[in-house]
């Protein structure tokens, strides 16, 4: 599991409820691939990725994550 700033819990069942989270942050889902999504932040591209239990956030700013 994982929390995050905006106090909203994760784990491997609740996918979808991810999914609505990340979108309701501001990012879009790629067009090519279903498990990326994307958003401009501090005039930076913000790509979080995933496949099964693994997530990947990158940016820029490697402190950035903390702030989501």
């Amino acid at each position: 599991m994982c929390k995050t700033e905006k106090s909203t819990v994760w784990d491997t069942r609740s996918s979808h409820t991810i999914l609505e989270a990340i979108v309701e942050w501001g990012f879009e889902l790629n067009e090519h691939d279903d498990c990326v999504v994307n958003k401009i932040i501090k005039r930076k591209q913000c790509t979080i990725t995933w496949h099964m239990d693994d997530l990947k956030i990158s940016h820029a700013d490697k402190m950035l994550w903390k702030t989501l």
